[in-house]
């Protein structure tokens, strides 16, 4: 569920670039998305990395 707060300021910034909703919450995902992978590969060992890479995308168990 996102709050209205939240999707009020989607639609006003869709709204302000002319865009559609997916055109304003692709690069901000895909932008968190790689500041995590960054973190996760900064630190650790290689099979720490591996382990929390499988943790993020969901992929552990498989």
């Amino acid at each position: 569920m996102i709050s209205v707060e939240a999707r009020v300021s989607l639609d006003a910034l869709a709204r302000h670039h002319g865009c559609s909703l997916a055109e304003v919450l692709e690069p901000l995902l895909i932008a968190e998305k790689d500041k995590i992978v960054a973190r996760i590969y900064a630190t650790g060992a290689e099979a720490e990395q591996e382990a929390a890479m499988g943790a993020f995308f969901g992929t552990a168990d498989l």
